[in-house]
């Protein structure tokens, strides 16, 4: 029995699976720094008054910046995550409808724009997370919405809605 023809552009070969790992190996890298540089910049700080605690000085933070405020390795987790969580929906939506996946150049400038920001400090590393945290999740959340209505409608399916069962 011959199976059906399927519809889309499904994507094969060496080619294409090279790209989705490029894509996922890029993002793995600037999240990887990002967090890298961000915990560093806490050792840092934290370096000194360990040292003074025990006697053998103190004083400011190196580099005479201040040291990162409570929470901002959190706030690059949450980012890096969604961050992550996007594009491998993305990747999987993109196999489940056998269309072509084309990884966004969005959410991987804005990581690597968190860790340039960590590592040069042009603004606020925390402020910065909370922005970062903020973008990425409302990426995330338009990405799921538009999705969700896409398949709802080539299905010609409702969405979250259970209907009264006809009578027979």
């Amino acid at each position: 029995m011959a199976s059906p023809k399927e519809r889309g552009h499904k994507e094969t070969g060496r080619r294409y699976a090279a790209l989705h790992l490029e894509t996922m190996a890029m993002l793995l890298l600037l999240g990887a720094a990002w967090m890298l540089v961000t915990s560093s910049a806490y050792r840092a700080s934290c370096a000194p008054c360990l040292d003074g605690a025990r006697g053998s000085g103190g004083g400011p933070p190196r580099g005479g910046r201040p040291p990162p405020r409570p929470g901002t390795c959190r706030l690059v987790q949450l980012s890096y995550g969604v961050t992550f969580a996007l594009m491998a929906t993305e990747l999987i939506v993109a196999h489940m409808a056998r269309e072509p996946f084309l990884p966004a150049v969005l959410p991987k400038a804005l990581l690597a724009l968190g860790a340039l920001n960590a590592w040069l400090r042009f603004m606020d590393v925390f402020v910065f997370g909370l922005l970062m945290a903020t973008v990425q999740l409302s990426l995330y959340g338009a990405f799921a919405v538009t999705a969700i209505g896409q398949i709802c409608e080539a299905l010609g399916i409702r969405c979250f809605s259970i209907g009264r069962a006809q009578a027979r």
